[in-house]
């Protein structure tokens, strides 16, 4: 076991086998360029249109929730993050979890090396979903 901090998450990096790597809550991409160092090929998604630091890796403006539907963002007083929220006046394209995972494991079951998860609180509504069933390294 190799445990490091990457964009201030710890993972075991001996897992890694230069398969994907999926960021939902991308804000700043420091653990998208850190896995991407370390062999990943990225997908990072969030809620805003950001400038992506590197041509390397693949950024999508998606909220990632529960269901496919379409969702209202609103940002936070501070504006450091944006945030799902009924009054939101912006809107955003959300996708399930369960789709997108089965989008990239569809020919390779075992290629998703990682998948980091910052979703202001809804990743335990997102993991819920009783058809997400990620493979185990």
């Amino acid at each position: 076991m190799n445990l490091q901090t990457i964009g201030g998450h710890i993972i075991d990096v001996d897992l890694l086998t230069g398969g994907i790597a999926i960021d939902v809550g991308c804000l700043g991409f420091d653990f998208s360029v850190g896995v991407r160092k370390l062999g990943c090929e990225v997908h990072a998604f969030d809620l805003i249109e950001m400038d992506v630091p590197r041509n390397d890796i693949y950024f999508s403006v998606a909220a990632i929730t529960d269901k496919d539907k379409v969702v209202n963002v609103v940002n936070t007083p501070n504006r450091s993050f944006w945030h799902i929220n009924q009054k939101g006046k912006i809107q955003v394209n959300s996708i399930s979890l369960n789709k997108l995972y089965k989008f990239f494991t569809y020919e390779r079951p075992d290629c998703v090396d990682v998948l980091k998860l910052s979703c202001e609180g809804s990743e335990y509504a997102i993991l819920a979903d009783p058809d997400f069933q990620p493979v185990a390294k």
